[in-house]
């Protein structure tokens, strides 16, 4: 009886792998969700005296729009983080640092003295603006 019964219990046994082979075999093949892909949306025009930072789904890390801006001194300059990460803005002069920008912040900076003023994004180190100030009317 003992024969029997192991007999009988590896016969359910085969029996239940083969019915789940025949299963497994009937289900559609699933396959590895599509890419998502970037939802394009324009460039922002920025305001007078605004730097913009956007993102550039191409490069993974964003730029300043406009990359190169001239202002006059006593002017504010603002630049906006309208990026969904994070970004900073420091002059490579030391002149200004907005600290980490969240996604939707600012930070205005007015600049007292003429000059050049090179700037990157320190989590970003591929990103690089320029101001150019001047004294003299910037033509609107």
């Amino acid at each position: 009886m003992d024969i029997r019964f192991g007999l009988g219990l590896l016969g359910v046994i085969i029996l239940a792998v083969v019915v789940g082979l025949i299963a497994a075999q009937s289900q559609s093949k699933t396959a590895a969700a599509p890419a998502p892909t970037a939802i394009s949306r324009p460039i922002p025009t920025p305001q007078v005296n605004h730097v913009n930072i956007v993102s550039d789904a191409a490069n993974s890390g964003g730029f300043f729009v406009p990359t190169s801006l001239t202002v006059q001194v006593g002017h504010p300059v603002t630049f906006v983080n309208d990026d969904s990460s994070s970004h900073s803005v420091i002059a490579d002069n030391g002149a200004f640092n907005s600290g980490v920008l969240t996604p939707g912040e600012t930070f205005t900076w007015t600049p007292k003295k003429p000059g050049r003023y090179e700037y990157s994004d320190f989590l970003v180190p591929s990103l690089h603006g320029a101001l150019e100030v001047v004294t003299f009317p910037v033509a609107g």
